[in-house]
């Protein structure tokens, strides 16, 4: 009986209707797919692009532009109270970690005017190798020890040293290199 009056009162809706409930569906779950790439590709920019503040003192307090890396290896993140100086050395000393907070160091200075670096990487590093199609000439080797991975950057006017105690691998340190840049 509630069936027949149910099936009495209950109106079809109109082929004209029933078109702009199923366009208006589209459209809200097109903006809503929109929405949801955007908010994606914002997480990722975040995630990827973490560049500490260097201020205003530490920046003065060096004679030489400051490179930070724009990118990292996999799981490493710049740590932003890190950035410390040596005013009378005049270099700038920072790092990232891993989750387990393993180090990667990075040491500025100014670049030395009367320093051969092809001598310094030959003496002071073990089996180097030159990492091509960076931004500037770079060296991958190991400290004299042989504990450690070192990676030196010479730019115009600052040497950068990224060191690790960490494996990393070269396409990690090409990473880096190709991502260093001016602050």
């Amino acid at each position: 009986m509630f069936d027949e009056i149910r099936e009495r009162t209950t109106t079809p809706p109109t082929p004209a209707k029933a078109s702009l409930n199923r366009t208006l569906v589209y459209v809200l779950g097109a903006i809503a797919a929109i929405l949801v790439i955007v908010a994606a590709i914002l997480a990722y920019k975040i995630a990827t692009t973490s560049n500490p503040a260097v201020p205003e003192h530490i920046k003065q307090s060096v004679d030489h532009p400051i490179f930070v890396p724009k990118k990292l290896p996999e799981g490493y993140k710049l740590v932003d109270w890190s950035l410390i100086t040596d005013e009378g050395e005049k270099t700038v000393v920072f790092r990232a970690e891993d989750s387990l907070g393993s180090p990667i160091i990075f040491t500025e200075q100014k670049k030395p005017q009367n320093l051969n670096f092809e001598k310094f990487h030959q003496e002071e590093m073990r089996d180097t190798k030159e990492l091509e199609g960076t931004p500037y000439p770079t060296i991958l080797g190991k400290g004299p020890a042989g504990d450690r991975y070192v990676l030196s950057i010479v730019t115009d006017d600052t040497w950068i040293i990224v060191s690790t105690a960490t494996r990393l691998s070269e396409q990690d340190f090409m990473l880096i290199a190709k991502s260093i840049k001016k602050y």
